[in-house]
């Protein structure tokens, strides 16, 4: 039987993992399953529609810690499917209808999200700084290329407070459930 792929391009936002996770298993209801996932797109291979719920995790892990986690999730039967950024992908069959969470207690989703906000937020501070240092220290630049600095580093302060706020209100959600 000759496997039929597919590469597909659709844009999440960090803070829409559930639209992607819900979007990702209406795909595996149509046949397509997610094989790999390099930014902006998504590889799928054609086969049986399967009722596969998907999940996404971040997590910063790295050599041994990384192993350890991932031993956790396959021990668990969770499929991993890699890993794009910050975001882990796992799949898993859904059984009687009811798909299976990562984490089932809220003060594990509010740390998921405190991870996922400070992987985001690390790097805004560090590479304006770095970047700054670096213009004044080769000093006169044509105004092109300052304008063109000044409006990246606008587009990216927007995008990460955009980005700090969704998350907020995530965490903030999660919290709720913990107290509910």
């Amino acid at each position: 039987m000759h496997s039929q792929s597919m590469r597909s391009f659709k844009w999440f936002w960090p803070w829409q993992d559930r639209e992607e996770e819900r979007w990702l298993r209406q795909m595996s209801l149509e046949g397509w399953h997610l094989t790999s996932r390099s930014w902006p797109f998504y590889t799928f291979v054609r086969g049986e529609p399967t009722d596969y719920v998907y999940r996404l995790d971040s997590s910063t892990r790295s050599g041994r810690d990384l192993e350890d986690y991932l031993s956790f999730f396959k021990e668990a039967g969770w499929e991993y499917l890699g890993k794009l950024s910050a975001w882990h992908y796992f799949r898993q069959s859904v059984v009687d209808g009811q798909p299976s969470e990562i984490y089932t207690d809220s003060e594990s989703k509010v740390d998921r999200y405190r991870r996922l906000l400070w992987t985001l937020l690390t790097p805004s501070p560090l590479s304006m700084v770095v970047t700054l240092a670096a213009m004044k220290k080769f000093g006169r630049h044509p105004p092109w290329l300052v304008a063109l600095t000044v409006t990246i580093f606008v587009v990216w302060t927007a995008y990460s407070v955009a980005a700090a706020i969704m998350i907020w209100r995530r965490i903030q959600e999660a919290k709720r459930a913990q107290l509910a």
